[in-house]
């Protein structure tokens, strides 16, 4: 009876070959998690079992949160939207065959944008590779250069060296998501049948002890930029008659960056040009209000010194106004970056990399022993950007104020609703914005005291409108009250995330209706001779679409605000405690071209007012 109870309990050969691939997986997924890995998002599927087991086995014990997303398109900006707000690597698991290339859209963003990202995909073994296999694919490099590093972790072996490799590649790849330049880093996982648990208890004594020694994770070290490069600084901004200090979009981490670059400018005595998005727009440092970069005062008044903090500024009339100021004049610009050579129009002096704390830390020290800085031409040039800068708030108040009358049948202008959408956000709520035109309209019509220490998040890597909705419930995922400002085109780009927002009640999406693709309108092509109101047409993509109908279908609240005042009651509304117990859809619909056309009036106006002021 013995015998034959010992020999009943021997694990058959479909157990032991599940038995090493259970092994294999939760050593790779464990690791994962001890090199900093607390979120995993999942499209199952039927290779990719033995991993998931593993990650549902941590998410039981607390160690991992498992978010299971059906498209993987959807999951792959889901988890760029949480990256975004936390700063930390995630996890995308996936089967084998087409699914991991759903992630691309993904991946290339995460390249552009420097966020960390592991994708963990499953993979058939090489006897299937090239014979007609179903659902194969040969996922080798399956992301090309668009990822930091590929690893191919073949089969699974539960060998004792095999696993101690697989603990310390598991770090690696953590590792190299985030340094030297943080992207996506591409780990393919190939699996045999039986890909379920053994029918056997797995306990392996080796596996516990290997679990339990601590996994190597290695310190990145600080890029500190050198020091002579910040004397050289130093002295051109000492010599300088006048300076410009501009930042570009960046990640919610450059908040660290604000309160020294306050000081710099405070000393320096420079008006500061800040993107949205950039987490540095707020309302005590002067700023210079970019709608000036259109006009002759731009022209008439070049910075001597241009400082650019990381990325420049996403407005075409930036890099314009560049290029005039450097290529027919001598205005000598300064970029200091991380780790980006951020130099589009290829007309900068001095390109420092470093640590950007570190280099304004540099700055600040030599500032304080400059006594005769700033020079008295310093204080005039910042007096003249102040007194423009305060006709251009002027004139786009009176713009993005103005309503139709109460008997108007008109609708709203665009840059009121976006000034009234702002402006309603309360203190604590974090703002995504759309690409196209909403962040640019942001840029255009909303002023420093509407963003102070406010988080603003922008999917910049790539300008595109993939994905917004997802990314917007990915960064909505911490509990963050959130409000997504979106344009029609990008929310019909991705209605099939707006099945995500069940997951985060309390997230406000506000959708621009302008009959989609007005972007284009500003562009030299809508006044090109060969455009003609039919050929234009193909680039305005405002199809019917029925909000209403689409909201009920994934249990959103649904509201048409039809004036500046319902649109701040529909904001304030959605942010109260009652509010949000569901995710809301405001649906603005707007004066079409009122963009272009707002735009084009600001531009009118603010040049008469600087003609009248003698300032251009």
């Amino acid at each position: 009876m013995g015998g034959e109870e010992q020999i009943s309990r021997r694990p058959s050969a479909a157990d032991a070959d599940a038995l090493v691939q259970t092994r294999w997986a939760r050593v790779l997924v464990t690791s994962l998690a001890d090199a900093g890995i607390r979120d995993v998002f999942v499209s199952p599927g039927s290779r990719s079992t033995p991993l998931l087991l593993a990650v549902l086995r941590l998410a039981g014990e607390g160690r991992l949160r498992c978010h299971d997303v059906v498209d993987e398109r959807s999951a792959g900006f889901l988890a760029l939207g949480r990256v975004r707000t936390t700063g930390r690597p995630v996890v995308l698991l996936c089967t084998s065959g087409s699914a991991p290339t759903h992630y691309y859209p993904a991946v290339v963003e995460a390249d552009a944008d420097r966020l960390p990202l592991l994708i963990l995909s499953a993979d058939r073994p090489v006897e299937l590779q090239h014979c007609g296999a179903n659902q194969t694919l040969d996922q080798l490099h399956l992301f090309g250069r668009n990822v930091r590093r590929f690893v191919d972790l073949g089969l699974a072996d539960a060998s004792p060296d095999a696993l101690r490799s697989l603990r310390r590649q598991a770090a690696q790849c953590v590792f190299d998501a985030m340094w030297p330049v943080a992207g996506a880093v591409h780990l393919n996982a190939r699996a045999r049948k039986p890909l379920e648990p053994p029918s056997v208890e797995d306990t392996s004594p080796e596996v516990e002890a290997l679990l339990a020694r601590p996994i190597v994770l290695p310190v990145a070290p600080r890029h500190m930029p050198p020091r002579r490069e910040i004397d050289l600084l130093l002295d051109n901004a000492r010599r300088a008659r006048g300076g410009l200090i501009v930042a570009g979009p960046a990640h919610l981490d450059r908040g660290t960056v604000r309160d020294r670059l306050r000081l710099v400018a405070a000393r320096l005595r420079w008006p500061v040009i800040a993107d949205s998005t950039s987490q540095l727009r707020d309302g005590e440092t002067v700023q210079a209000a970019p709608a000036l970069l259109d006009t002759s005062f731009a022209r008439k008044h070049a910075p001597d010194v241009v400082l650019q903090v990381g990325r420049p500024p996403a407005a075409s009339s930036w890099g314009r106004c560049l290029r005039d100021w450097t290529l027919k004049g001598n205005t000598r610009l300064w970029v200091l970056g991380a780790d980006a050579w951020s130099d589009p129009e290829s007309v900068a002096s001095h390109l420092v990399f470093g640590d950007v704390d570190a280099c304004l830390d540099q700055l600040l020290d030599r500032l304080e022993l400059a006594t005769e800085l700033p020079r008295e031409e310093a204080r005039d040039y910042q007096t003249v950007w102040r007194r423009a800068s305060d006709l251009a708030r002027h004139a786009s108040h009176k713009i993005c104020h103005a309503e139709p009358g109460r008997d108007s049948q008109d609708l709203i202008p665009e840059s009121v609703a976006i000034h009234r959408v702002v402006s309603a956000l309360p203190p604590r709520a974090q703002l995504i914005l759309g690409n196209s035109l909403p962040v640019r309209e942001v840029d255009l019509w909303l002023e420093g005291e509407q963003f102070d220490r406010r988080e603003v998040l922008h999917q910049r890597g790539l300008s595109g409108i993939d994905g917004n909705v997802a990314g917007a419930v990915g960064a909505a995922l911490g509990g963050t009250p959130t409000l997504l400002l979106i344009g029609d085109v990008s929310l019909r780009h991705d209605l099939g995330s707006l099945e995500l927002t069940r997951r985060v009640p309390g997230l406000v999406i506000v959708v621009l209706d302008n009959h989609g693709g007005r972007i284009f309108e500003h562009l030299p092509l809508a006044g090109h001779p060969t455009t003609t109101p039919d050929v234009f047409e193909h680039w305005l993509q405002g199809a019917e679409l029925d909000l209403e109908s689409v909201a009920a279908s994934q249990g959103l609240r649904y509201l048409r605000p039809s004036s500046g005042s319902e649109i701040t009651s529909a904001v304030r509304g959605a942010f109260e405690t009652e509010g949000r117990s569901a995710t809301w859809l405001l649906h603005l619909v707007v004066e079409p071209s009122s963009a272009v056309e707002a735009a084009r009036m600001l531009g009118r106006r603010l040049q008469a007012l600087l003609d009248h002021e003698g300032l251009s």
